[in-house]
């Protein structure tokens, strides 16, 4: 009996079962556009290089992170490690992409030098960042959400905001609508990892996927 027939098409089935190419979309913010412009593309590269079609899609952080956790789209671009306490479907590929160092940031003339001084001031953070909202429930922060950074920072130049946290990125902001005395004030006040999310649907192309962000 010639057995290499059944080999041959046994040997085809499994590598094309192996090897099937997934169809991902994720989400992305504005605001993580704006802090990681080239983020995008290593993405695309990384998936690509896995064997998958990555699209990202740009919807709010409120919105995507509850489309994420349902499964309606297929995961977060970014976002911070302990996000999953709030959309718990969703698994980290555990590679960190980045790490933001925060700063309090506001006027030359904020009255601000240690946490404490936190007691008299108002911030202003954009609904969906997530360690925006967590630093002010730490300190009990007296906080005006708002829908974009370049909102935050004109609540900011207008006065009825006193500061916010985030990382360097913001500065362009702030000149491009004309305040020139945003400044950073001290050392950074944290440093955030930020890691790339899927839905626990796709939890088998994790493993691959980590291998390759590794790479770029």
């Amino acid at each position: 009996m010639n057995f290499k027939l059944p080999v041959i098409f046994l040997s085809t089935f499994l590598f094309s079962s192996l090897s099937y190419t997934t169809n991902i979309t994720l989400a992305q913010s504005e605001t993580v556009k704006d802090v990681l412009p080239l983020l995008e593309q290593q993405l695309i590269q990384a998936y690509s290089q896995a064997g998958h079609n990555l699209t990202i899609t740009l919807l709010p952080p409120t919105r995507s992170l509850i489309m994420s956790n349902n499964g309606d789209i297929d995961g977060e671009v970014l976002r911070i490690i302990n996000i999953t306490e709030q959309a718990p479907n969703l698994l980290p590929v555990n590679v960190p992409i980045s790490f933001l160092d925060i700063y309090v940031w506001g006027k030359a003339s904020l009255d601000y030098s240690e946490t404490d001084d936190f007691v008299h001031l108002y911030m202003v953070a954009i609904n969906g960042v997530q360690f925006q909202k967590n630093f002010a429930e730490k300190y009990n922060i007296k906080t005006i959400y708002v829908k974009s950074l370049d909102s935050s920072v004109k609540m900011i130049g207008s006065g009825r905001a006193d500061f916010i946290v985030f990382p360097n990125q913001i500065i362009a902001i702030a000149y491009n609508n004309n305040i020139t005395d945003f400044i950073n004030h001290g050392d950074p006040i944290v440093k955030v990892p930020l890691m790339n999310f899927l839905h626990k649907k796709h939890k088998e192309l994790i493993p691959q996927i980590e291998i390759e962000l590794k790479k770029v």
